[in-house]
């Protein structure tokens, strides 16, 4: 079976538009550092069970985001998707309550566990550049069942979802600086995404 399992990606693209998420199921944090307030938005969409997995941009709502199943980057998009995704969007203010000209967020996300039989996913970093303080961030977790034979989805869907699961440490941090203003824990399963503890660490200099 040919899987993505506990993929991540920085989408460099000022919003997602995604519908499909009840308000119920969204949070908010915030946080702030010496330079900025940063709001922090999650929607926890509705499982996919075999759908096409595709976004669009506020920025341009006629164009199709696709997500690929090869190391987060875009490509043709999943016809027939099953998993879980979130949708975080960051909006970043100076302390001041201007808009940052020029401001990145980067994060670090390490797996701490998983279930057996899944592949191993090394740490890896990825750096945004905000547009007018605004960017998203999109987390996938699941597989394509497209190249299954259609008499062995229904009971392969059933085993992984019963099976796969994640734990992913993710380290948020504000341009280039050395202490990250956020801190979260993940657990992916093919039916939720969601969030296991979250902190924010004290400012270093």
């Amino acid at each position: 079976m040919k899987t993505s399992v506990g993929s991540w990606m920085l989408l460099r693209l000022a919003f997602i538009s995604q519908a499909t998420s009840a308000p119920e199921n969204d949070i908010e944090y915030a946080f702030s550092t010496r330079d900025y307030s940063i709001e922090m938005k999650i929607a926890f969409l509705d499982p996919y069970l075999g759908q096409r997995l595709s976004f669009s941009s506020s920025v341009d709502s006629e164009k199709e985001l696709c997500f690929s199943t090869s190391e987060g980057m875009t490509g043709p998009c999943i016809e027939r998707f099953v998993g879980a995704v979130a949708v975080v969007r960051y909006s970043v203010k100076l302390a001041n309550g201007g808009k940052p000209d020029l401001a990145s967020i980067r994060e670090r996300v390490t797996v701490s566990a998983q279930s057996a039989g899944l592949p191993p996913r090394p740490p890896f970093s990825m750096t945004q550049k905000l547009v007018k303080g605004i960017g998203s961030d999109l987390q996938v977790f699941g597989y394509d069942e497209g190249p299954l034979k259609k008499s062995d989805r229904i009971r392969t869907r059933k085993q992984a979802q019963t099976m796969w699961w994640r734990l992913c440490r993710q380290e948020l941090y504000i341009d280039g600086e050395a202490t990250p203003f956020a801190i979260l824990e993940w657990k992916h399963t093919l039916t939720r995404i969601s969030i296991v503890d979250i902190a924010a660490p004290p400012y270093r200099e």
